[in-house]
């Protein structure tokens, strides 16, 4: 049995994105789908520090793909985040500039693509990270029916949510599309209480095998 996840791009997510992305086989990522110019995608936090990603013509209307980043802005950014996280025991400043290369190209989702890669592969977590434009072309479909179009296109019959989307999407609405749906729960790290803050806070504080138990890895 082969478990997919489909998911937004997101600005450095909390634990729980990598423990879903772990959980699965397959873990695909729009880059089609119109850019959201406030949430998770663009914003995120260390503690009570908020930390951004500037965004050249944020709030023109358009696909993830086409947007770029503004790149003066976002390396000033960048180091008001490296002051927030070099006093962290587990700092490490060559992983600190893997995770923040920017693109040649200055693409938006390519560079929150890579970090998401990149960070999967700190982890040890070896599930097949792809973008939905490799497996087919969604832009015309809406909600679900984007979704049922890229597991069908993989042949891939179990989609595994997020618990958060139980109220959002129809069990038998998926099953009437031969697939079968799936929730999964974040688990608090190692124990601890709910953190939804950035892995980076996560990555730099504590041991890296000690994460990697958080998500069920060996």
């Amino acid at each position: 049995m082969i478990m997919i996840s489909i998911m937004q791009p997101y600005y450095l997510p909390f634990l729980g994105y990598f423990q879903l992305i772990n959980y699965v086989d397959t873990f695909v990522i729009f880059d089609d789908v119109q850019f959201i110019k406030k949430g998770f995608n663009v914003q995120n936090k260390i503690g009570n520090k908020k930390i951004k990603i500037n965004i050249k013509n944020r709030r023109k209307i358009e696909q993830i793909f086409k947007k770029k980043i503004s790149i003066q802005l976002y390396k000033l950014e960048i180091e008001k985040i490296r002051e927030i996280c070099k006093y962290f025991k587990y700092y490490d400043k060559i992983i600190f500039d893997k995770i923040f290369k920017i693109p040649t190209d200055e693409s938006y989702f390519e560079f929150l693509f890579n970090q998401i890669k990149f960070i999967s592969e700190y982890l040890s977590i070896k599930t097949n990270i792809i973008r939905s434009s490799e497996i087919c072309d969604t832009s015309d479909l809406i909600k679900q029916l984007k979704i049922y179009a890229i597991c069908k296109k993989l042949n891939e019959n179990v989609y595994v949510n997020p618990i958060g989307g139980k109220k959002l999407y129809s069990e038998k609405e998926f099953k009437d599309n031969k697939i079968q749906l799936r929730f999964f729960d974040y688990k608090p790290f190692i124990g601890e209480k709910m953190d939804t803050d950035s892995i980076l806070k996560i990555i730099f504080c504590y041991d890296v095998n000690k994460i990697k138990k958080s998500l069920l890895i060996d």
